[in-house]
């Protein structure tokens, strides 16, 4: 039987391989659909008070689910109250649906199209317009960033802990030797009279944010149906 990950894998790979673009529209709403009725698939010990009660554990853990050329899938589970740094995708479109608990999400947008975050150092700013912030659960259907819209956001665990599936298409690849990393802002707010106007500035990575990382493995089943 085809299991709700594997479908997710085969239909982000027709969404996202490059000699699809003719179809790209159809091919994105039908995976937002299939991602939006996706359910917890790992084991709940992950996501327990008992296992971030642990002595030493992180704030966050990192479960790689599937990578390619054209897209990654992850899950991140934060720890209750913590909220995963602003961070940004640069040129990437993503998906991101709750599977546990419940988070807070506070979005950002850039406003002058012609900044590449890519290309902005440390310690640069640029205007953004803030978007309404959301509170998702696993009822709520996944939450979608583009290149040009909400790509800037942080993530806070409310109410106990909490666990995301990501969608990101193209992946960061500073790993190999590219330039699409994922880089932090702090906010600033700027007022002159009457006029208030909000900027991201590029910081380093903060302390605050590390995660441990738990290995995934793909059922049998599935890695032949995603062939």
């Amino acid at each position: 039987m085809t299991s709700m990950l594997s479908r997710i894998i085969r239909q982000a790979r027709q969404t996202f391989e490059p000699k699809n673009l003719a179809t790209y529209q159809k091919n994105f709403l039908q995976l937002r659909e299939l991602v939006n009725g996706l359910q917890n698939f790992l084991d709940p010990e992950l996501m327990s008070a008992k296992t971030f009660a642990a002595e030493g554990k992180a704030p966050c853990t990192f479960v790689n689910i599937y990578e390619s050329e054209t897209f990654t899938l992850t899950v991140f589970i934060l720890r209750n109250g913590y909220t995963m740094p602003l961070h940004d995708h640069p040129d990437i479109t993503g998906l991101l649906k709750v599977i546990n608990g419940r988070v807070k999400i506070r979005s950002y947008t850039k406003i002058d199209d012609q900044v590449d975050p890519m290309n902005v150092q440390m310690g640069q700013r640029f205007e953004v317009s803030k978007g309404e912030s959301k509170i998702l659960s696993p009822d709520s259907p996944a939450a979608c960033l583009t290149p040009s819209d909400s790509n800037f956001h942080e993530i806070q665990a409310i109410e106990g802990n909490a666990a995301f599936f990501d969608v990101l298409s193209p992946p960061y690849d500073e790993d190999i030797g590219g330039n699409r990393k994922c880089s932090f802002y702090r906010r600033v707010v700027e007022r002159t009279g009457d006029t208030e106007k909000l900027y991201l500035e590029k910081i380093r990575a903060p302390y605050s944010y590390y995660c441990d990382v738990e290995p995934f493995e793909l059922p049998e089943t599935d890695k032949r149906d995603i062939l």
